[in-house]
């Protein structure tokens, strides 16, 4: 029973150690290193797929050009056919909801990171994961 119990701390303790923190030039984001990132820092848009590509992350940058994040969480909530739409608690404005894309599930946040500009992040698969919040959670910008 130790060796068991011994066999399943090294790997999960495996499974964290090949992760690493990337700079995808906008923001920075702790995935494994077997993930694609396929980023352009010039539009502030990031792509993240793990290599089996059933759960992907998409990240954005935009200028809210005097727009309220509101107002451009409910026109991207309507272009993409979403559903329960609704405020998060905390402090800054952000939104979330669902939708479908293909048959697969995203969610999706809206927020704003200052005056002038919002973020927006896409979860494609099973946003509920372990492995999808640690990654969601570790995106700084």
């Amino acid at each position: 029973m130790k060796r068991f119990l011994a066999l399943i701390l090294v790997l999960a303790f495996a499974s964290f150690a090949s992760a690493a923190v990337r700079d995808c030039g906008f923001f920075t984001v702790d995935i494994p290193d077997s993930w694609t990132v396929d980023s352009d820092t010039e539009e502030m848009t990031a792509v993240l797929i793990n290599p089996e590509k059933t759960l992907s992350f998409t990240v954005e940058v935009a200028e809210s050009e005097g727009s309220a994040v509101i107002d451009i969480a409910k026109a991207i909530f309507e272009d993409m056919k979403g559903e329960n739409f609704k405020e998060l608690p905390g402090d800054g404005e952000s939104y979330e909801f669902t939708a479908v894309d293909e048959g697969q599930p995203i969610y999706v946040q809206v927020f704003s990171l200052s005056k002038e500009y919002m973020g927006f992040i896409a979860i494609s698969g099973d946003r509920e994961s372990d492995l999808a919040t640690k990654i969601f959670n570790s995106i700084e910008f």
